[in-house]
């Protein structure tokens, strides 16, 4: 266990608020002014020219953040950064560091005084002042700290993205001599997190041409195909040599190794499963399998590998990446390979890893490939099972998969209103079978009409005794006097069509996973590439995997608690809100003399209704009134306003729609004073606006109307974001688009599926108005060729471009084509246009079929994100309007939207900032560097620049066609004889 140390002085525990691999931050035991703090490198370095290029580009991107955070935080306008390198220029501390400091106007009459007065003696803090404010900071930066090996830990508890720091305290009565430590191993861009990182993807070719392999083990799960198609493809133009290793680690010790190039992934991007096979090996897990592996992948010159699986494929791999070099000695010393290689590139095994996993359960990140299809597929069986429990008041046990992890039997609980969960993490205590039964009798008094349990396959009691779903129904049935049914879900959650989510998530890491392997190093730990919020993160491979099976041991020890928050805030989250809106775990906060009230404004959006649900029941707990305005703004007006009970929302878990109404009136001249009319007489302290743009607009001029009206200044405002177009400001994604992107996926691949027996471009338009992120989203995850948006414009040189591109694909193999439009993407070359031209002018090689999806987008169930992205937001208005208007007086006003993972709050006066109001959409928007990625992985570069040697294409499709094609949806395939069962 290491002690870190800033000079001679220890560091203690409190008051390290931010940690890489590299560096750390300090609060200041002197500071010049408020907000003063120290990034330092973690080996004590005295000079500046003596830090490595890792420690360097890592303290000065460390400080870059903490800068961002610190100004905010401490009301500044501007920042100063300092070094003092050496003892002459002024350095009292032997250890390189940075003073990063928020600078205000009224600080100082010459601002560089700033300088001098670093120089100078000051009083120093108090212990506690100091870990107040690093705890205050840590808040910020708890995804931060994690995942650092052999550190100090306390016993403060730990969270998925949040290990305990070390930390600091600088006494004279503490003083140590120590020696200067080596420098860890460099980490490769351990965290990306801010708005540049959102999406970055170099791609131009590689001076270098690497050999990368990939392979796919353990269980299947959805998402893995598109991760494939996406890695194959990115890799392809950065210049790389491609493999796929057939069944998992048997492949690799058998040399089922095959090439891949362009057109062996083609049109498998909505296929489930795997199309190089999966498998576990017994071989791979003795060291002789392992040697074979690495003779086979040196056969091949393959030094780069990309494993998709659990944690067991994962240590897998980096056990082979850990005994590689001592694997190609024996290999020599067996004169199996020349003795040159152990000393060559091929001596070092690049290992990067991406976890596809139904279960939810790796450390390190949100969501993990499969889990939200799995999620999905639950969803439309509980869905459908709900409609005949209703009907004959029966009470149904659902049994999900989830053998150590409770994942999907939390999430699909949640999302369909369940009574209750079991679940490995929450195991009730001893005598809940009395407990289940009272209160689903007090449910059934209250107006149920039937009961839902849930069961993950692996739930235990709080002594760790199994429970089945077969004791569940017996209890139900001996115990409770109910009719009840069991329904075993089974390998039914594993498969099908990837959800939206998982095609963009599998993209969006396969495309990182090619990033990191051409911009590591050769002394690079191997990473796991994951997904925290909408960011896509590096985390170190095995740090991330010892958490995940931390979690085995606990549940043995039977430390529950410890599990839930290993397994991550949001699985916290989603617990604490289950357990209110089943009536299971209450705060029961005495009654407040504070009103909220809801409403709908701009189009419907499938989760509106579970908003409503959430709002009303998390409102009720926290002992607010809780009131739902009908009709939005204009019911407002009239009055339509009713108080909302908690029987009034049930059921409304699994409704598409809007109970509420939605319309896109607004607050205006001539209903102003009837709004504020009805405000006073329903006594309503705080009004969310859960809708869309025209929400944002109706708050924004109701905020303005505080100006002439007084009693608007004591009522809170808020909007959350609730609109499949994904068009308004303070969020990265609004609730509904998952919904919707999932309709539009399922449509078009409906619509291939309707092309394969002729040559077909269509011609597809949907929703957004002036916001292309439908557009650009379901381009990206359908594998469409081309996305016109409003944002990037179509001009007449583009489309001829287009035209040249598909007739180069007709003339060869290809027998579909896809472009989808936006519905406002131009005024002049509208979506009929742009038929009317393909048609025409492609008539000797392709036929042109226009489509327009129009409302079919936004009907529906919502989808399991959907739902839990409306809990999670109300959960938080809650606890928003309980700190800041409850406890402080505030009467706060702006917008609430999830940004980087968390849900956050933005002020109105910055909400108002970034609304384009002539586009009715965001001024910055985060997903149109996606624009191109989806263009670059759907057409080949060859098909896609018509200057390329004609032979160069004849044979790109020829080497396409010398592979085993596998997808019954192949559409640039020629053979007609698809066998779905084939792999490669």
């Amino acid at each position: 266990m290491s002690t870190l140390m800033f000079g001679q002085y220890i560091i203690r525990a409190s008051e390290v608020f931010f940690e890489t691999k590299l560096s750390m931050a300090l609060v200041n035991l002197k500071p010049v002014l408020p907000g003063h703090v120290l990034v330092c490198p973690k080996r004590v370095v005295k000079r500046f020219y003596d830090l490595s290029p890792e420690e360097i580009n890592d303290i000065w991107q460390s400080a870059s953040r903490i800068s961002r955070v610190i100004e905010k935080h401490f009301d500044g306008d501007g920042m100063t950064f300092a070094i003092q390198d050496g003892k002459n220029a002024g350095q009292t501390v032997e250890h390189v560091h940075i003073h990063i400091i928020p600078r205000k106007r009224t600080d100082y009459e010459n601002t560089d005084q700033i300088y001098t007065e670093i120089e100078k003696e000051r009083q120093p803090r108090t212990l506690e002042e100091m870990a107040s404010e690093a705890e205050t900071l840590r808040v910020y930066f708890k995804d931060n700290n994690d995942l650092i090996e052999n550190q100090t830990k306390t016993t403060t508890t730990t969270t998925n993205h949040q290990l305990e720091c070390i930390n600091y305290q600088m006494s004279s009565s503490n003083k140590t001599t120590t020696t200067e430590q080596q420098p860890p191993p460099p980490v490769c861009s351990v965290e990306k997190g801010d708005d540049e990182g959102l999406f970055k993807f170099s791609f131009e070719r590689s001076p270098t041409i690497k050999r990368i392999a990939l392979l796919t083990s353990g269980g299947d799960s959805c998402g893995m195909n598109p991760a494939i198609r996406a890695f194959v493809r990115a890799s392809l133009i950065k210049g790389a040599e491609v493999f796929a290793i057939r069944e998992g680690y048997n492949g690799l010790v058998q040399d089922s190794i095959i090439p891949l190039n362009w057109g062996s992934v083609a049109s498998i991007i909505n296929r489930g499963g795997t199309i190089i096979g999966t498998a576990r090996s017994a071989e791979f897990r003795t060291r002789e399998g392992r040697k074979k592996a690495a003779f086979n992948l040196i056969k091949n010159k393959i030094n780069n590998l990309l494993v998709i699986g659990g944690d067991g494929s994962l240590t897998g791999a980096n056990l082979l990446r850990e005994e590689w070099f001592g694997l190609l000695s024996e290999l020599v010393q067996e004169k199996l390979i020349d003795a040159s290689i152990p000393e060559s590139d091929l001596g070092k095994l690049s290992i990067v890893g991406m976890v596809g996993s139904i279960d939810n359960d790796m450390y390190g990140t949100d969501i993990t490939i499969g889990a939200d299809t799995a999620s999905h597929r639950i969803l439309e069986c509980i869905d459908s099972i709900l409609s005949t429990a209703v009907s004959h008041q029966r009470s149904f046990v659902i049994e999900v998969m989830g053998r150590n992890c409770g994942w999907l039997a939390l999430v699909s609980g949640l999302a369909t209103g369940a009574d209750y969960i079991f679940a490995p993490e929450n195991p009730p205590e001893a005598g809940w079978e009395d407990v289940m039964l009272e209160g689903l009798e007090r449910g059934r008094v209250s107006g149920r009409r039937c009961s839902l349990i849930i069961v993950a396959e692996g739930a235990i009691d709080s002594n760790g005794n199994p429970i089945s779903s077969s004791y569940v129904r017996k209890v139900l049935e001996e115990k409770g006097g109910y009719d009840a049914r069991i329904t075993i879900l089974g390998h039914v959650q594993r498969g099908g069509v990837p959800t939206y989510c998982d095609r963009y998530i599998a993209t969006r890491m396969a495309v990182e996973a090619v990033n990191y392997l051409f911009s590591k190093t050769a002394t690079c730990e191997p990473m796991m590439i994951g997904m925290v919020g909408n960011r896509v993160v590096r985390k170190p491979l095995m740090a991330c995997v010892k958490e995940t099976q931390k979690i085995g041991a606990l549940l043995k020890e039977k430390k529950f608690k410890e599990v839930v928050q290993l397994r991550g805030p949001l699985f916290e989250e989603f617990s604490d809100i289950f357990g209110i809106c089943a009536n299971l775990k209450r705060m029961n906060s005495p009654k407040k003399n504070y009103n909220i009230a809801i409403l709908h404004s701009g189009g419907p959006s499938p989760g509106m209704n579970p908003a409503v649900r959430a709002f009303t029941r998390l409102g009720i707990d926290a002992g607010f009134g809780v009131y739902g305005i009908f009709n939005g703004f204009n019911g407002l007006a009239k009055g339509d306003v009713r108080e909302m009970t908690w029987m009034s929302v049930n059921g409304w878990a699994v409704m598409g729609g809007a109970e509420l109404g939605t319309n896109r009136s607004v607050p205006n001249d001539s209903n102003i004073e009837a709004i504020i009319a009805n405000i006073e007489k329903f006594k309503i302290n705080a009004i969310l606006m859960f809708g869309g743009f025209n929400g944002y607009v109706g708050i924004s001029n109701l905020y303005e109307y505080r100006k002439k009206y007084k009693q608007l200044e004591k009522v809170a405002m808020i909007c959350a974001p609730g609109t499949i177009a994904n068009n308004v400001p303070g969020t990265e994604i609004s609730v509904g688009a998952d919904t919707c992107l999932n309709n539009i996926l399922d449509a078009l691949d409906k619509i291939k599926q309707s092309a394969v027996a002729s040559r077909r471009l269509f011609v597809v338009e949907v929703m957004g108005a002036h916001c292309g992120y439908l557009c650009a989203m379901s381009s990206l995850t359908s594998g469409a060729e081309r996305a016109y948006t409003m944002e990037e414009g179509v001009t007449l040189k583009s489309l001829t471009a287009d035209l040249k591109m598909f007739s180069n694909r007709f003339k060869g193999d290809n027998r579909i084509g896809l472009i989808i439009t936006s519905e406002n993407a131009s005024s002049t070359y509208s979506t009929h246009f742009i038929y009317s031209l393909f048609k025409e002018e492609g008539k000797h090689l392709f036929d042109a079929r226009e489509s327009i999806l129009g409302h079919l987008q936004q009907g529906g169930n919502p989808s399991a994100l959907d739902r839990l992205a409306a809990s999670r937001l109300m959960n938080q208005f809650v606890k928003l309007i309980d700190e800041e208007c409850i406890k402080k007086g505030n009467a706060v006003a702006g917008c609430i939207g999830n940004i980087e993972g968390a849900i956050k709050f933005t002020d109105i006066e910055q909400m108002k900032l970034e609304i384009n109001h002539k586009y009715r959409r965001p001024e910055n928007q985060w997903w149109l560097p996606l624009l191109e990625l989806s263009r670059r992985i759907s057409v080949s570069p060859h098909d896609d620049n018509g200057e390329n040697d004609p032979c160069e294409v004849a044979k790109e499709h020829q080497d396409s066609h010398n592979l085993t094609v596998t997808s019954p949806t192949i559409y640039s395939q020629s053979q007609i004889n698809s066998n779905p069962q084939l792999t490669l």
